[in-house]
């Protein structure tokens, strides 16, 4: 059905997105626990556009 490039970005794609996505939480976590509010938006926002990036609106639509 998928040709073995297709399979072979959207598994690089996955991973960047993971590593990203958990990235952000960490920076998240941490702002939080500084009370860090600029820094919360920013990575917020960091994050919404990597959802929408991957075509993830909906998730990105709750991030902020």
């Amino acid at each position: 059905m998928f040709g073995s490039d297709y399979l072979a970005f959207l598994s690089r794609m996955i991973r960047q997105f993971v590593g990203e996505a958990g990235s952000c939480i960490e920076d998240i976590l941490a702002a939080i626990e500084h009370q860090d509010m600029a820094q919360f938006a920013e990575v917020a926002h960091r994050l919404k556009g990597t959802c929408n990036t991957m075509g993830l609106p909906a998730i990105g639509l709750t991030v902020f």
